[in-house]
């Protein structure tokens, strides 16, 4: 399948050694390390997403210089919607996405965490990062908002979204 660009929207390589292929591959880019999470208020069940750009999206940032991704998780979700009290539950998967910056092609490696939200649960979207909103979402209507959201999104919550 070709993405609207006319590019492939899935790689599929194979190989005896995957992680060493995958290192091998992700060195022909600018790799970006990222960390968001999926948030869950466990007083009601609802999930947190924010809307970026006219988009549906998980929280998520990039890693800052010496900064863990499970630090990075916490630190980046309470920036850009407000909340505090977050309590990691652990890692549940990476993600790659693939995208031009200027004229150099970039992987975004993204590790997310499932987390709890136990203390401030009032929202407000960081503006200054192009977040319009951030709302508290029931979980049965999470898949129809993420339908106008990014692939890679939408595939980790369909893979996921049986755990929340």
């Amino acid at each position: 399948m070709l993405t609207e660009e006319g590019l492939p929207s899935h790689i599929v390589i194979q190989s005896t050694d995957p992680e060493a292929k995958l290192d091998s591959f992700l060195r022909s880019f600018k790799t970006i390390e990222a960390a968001g999470g999926i948030v869950i208020n466990p007083s009601n069940g609802k999930i947190l997403l924010i809307e970026r750009f006219g988009l549906w999206d998980l929280p998520k940032g990039k890693l800052d210089a010496g900064e863990k991704p499970d630090e990075a998780a916490l630190r980046e979700v309470e920036e850009e919607c407000g909340v505090d009290g977050l309590v990691m539950i652990g890692l549940i998967g990476v993600t790659y996405h693939g995208y031009m910056m200027k004229e150099d092609p970039c992987i975004k490696r993204t590790y997310w965490y499932k987390m709890e939200c136990r203390g401030n649960t009032t929202t407000t979207g960081q503006l200054e990062e192009g977040i319009t909103q951030a709302i508290w979402c029931e979980n049965s209507k999470v898949s129809e908002l993420l339908k106008r959201s990014y692939r890679s999104i939408q595939e980790l919550w369909s893979d996921i979204e049986n755990d929340f």
